[in-house]
């Protein structure tokens, strides 16, 4: 309870199989206890969720007749107007009868002759109205001590209708809000306090009867309002670099990091970010792992964080650049050994650089030589062992050996580093 005696918060936890229905609360002091005589002040709504009345929409197509008259419980229920094509007065029909609609797309009013002859306007929503519903607030992200105008997005909001945030002490709201003519905003200035510490504010909109309108707002885009420190800030990068076809495990230093929704780069082709990523309690170190793809175009990128106020800083900076290098070729530096004589069999040593994601070696020419499909790489991609079979038949003379990955191959050009001879058996 306040100090002022004006509020008491209290935690309610509603079962499972409670029945659903109004409810009408009382609060009980030493002096007394309040009203329960039910009215809009002292009733709350138990239901299955933010549509409290919740009915099937009647059957998409054209309506003849009178719409049946909606629950007196529930707001005015509209049936959709005629969805396909009406051509002239509908024949008669038993009040609140549907038919299938014809082609879906547009009305004809004031038919007569042909359809090319007819006027034709857009057709509506499809479905049905049912009384005032809020949708969205813009802007959603909001800095402490900041003073602006919050818009709750909406259908048929009441005239009259105010703004309600909660925790109210975390806000002032300056002046009466307006509402939109047609009902789809309403508008309302406020400062956010400097002091809090709140991460969100629930949003509702009061009918003038006290009772909040019903939020339609996605469950995964709740009627809220988000606090954060400030924009993100890039401050450096822990690697900076990397080639065409690397995996990076990639540590953002900066501010502001905690409220991050994700991380993206500019240019953005040939980058993907891994969809999960982690953040310090301070907020000042991001981990994220992504991909450089192998036809990742090359240069500088500039990393940004993404939160729901806004972006870090797009302007290219040593602290926020990325540069994507060109994959390194395999290259043969000598093999061990470097002869065998027809029908041998030896156990070859390559040694270079980049060996590393070796798919396949190859003789060339290969006439005579088995190698065999398996072979071992070190962790630092500078040796290569594989297994070389030379028949009895192979014909006499030097090949290149060549290593490829995914990259390329080795060169194909003989050097005493990669060339293997065959000589005869004696």
């Amino acid at each position: 309870m306040n100090t002022g005696g004006t509020e008491v918060r209290v935690q309610v936890t509603v079962a499972a199989n409670a029945a659903r229905g109004v409810r009408t609360v009382t609060v009980v002091a030493p002096a007394g206890e309040s009203s329960s005589t039910p009215g809009p002040n002292n009733q709350l709504t138990l239901s299955d969720g933010l549509a409290i009345f919740d009915f099937p929409s009647v059957l998409v197509g054209v309506q003849l007749g009178t719409p049946t008259p909606a629950p007196p419980s529930v707001d005015a229920l509209v049936a959709s107007s005629a969805v396909g094509v009406v051509r002239g007065t509908p024949p008669p029909t038993e009040q609140g009868n549907t038919v299938l609609a014809q082609l879906i797309g547009v009305t004809v009013s004031g038919a007569s002759g042909s359809a090319s002859q007819t006027l034709l306007a857009s057709a509506p929503l499809v479905g049905a109205t049912r009384g005032p519903v809020t949708l969205r607030v813009e802007p959603a992200a909001w800095i402490p001590g900041q003073t602006g105008v919050l818009i709750v997005r909406g259908s048929v909001l009441p005239a009259g209708s105010t703004v309600q945030l909660l925790p109210a002490s975390a806000v002032t709201l300056n002046g009466l809000p307006t509402v939109d003519a047609d009902g789809a905003a309403i508008r309302q200035s406020m400062t956010v306090s400097a002091a809090t510490t709140l991460k969100t504010l629930s949003v509702n909109v009061l009918k003038p009867d006290g009772t909040a309108v019903p939020s339609a707002a996605p469950a995964s885009e709740p009627l809220f309002l988000w606090l954060s420190p400030g924009l993100p800030a890039v401050a450096s990068l822990e690697t900076i670099v990397a080639r065409q076809g690397d995996k990076v495990d990639l540590l953002i230093r900066g501010t502001n990091l905690g409220d991050a929704l994700r991380v993206t780069s500019d240019p953005n082709s040939g980058i993907d970010f891994a969809p999960d990523f982690t953040v310090n309690a301070a907020g000042t170190e991001l981990r994220i792992q992504f991909s450089v793809r192998d036809d990742a175009p090359l240069g500088a990128r500039v990393f940004r964080v993404v939160s729901r106020l806004g972006a870090s800083s797009a302007t290219a900076t040593p602290a926020n650049t990325f540069t994507v290098f060109p994959a390194e070729l395999p290259e043969v530096v000598s093999l061990e050994p470097i002869l065998a004589r027809q029908g041998d069999t030896v156990n070859l040593v390559i040694r270079g650089t980049n060996l590393d994601g070796a798919l396949q070696v190859t003789a060339e020419p290969a006439s005579g030589i088995e190698l065999a499909p398996t072979f071992t790489v070190n962790a630092a991609g500078t040796e290569l062992r594989i297994q070389i079979v030379v028949r009895s038949d192979a014909p006499l003379g030097a090949r290149v050996i060549r290593v490829f990955t995914r990259f390329g191959g080795s060169s194909a050009n003989a050097s005493p580093a990669n060339t293997f001879t065959v000589f005869p058996r004696i």
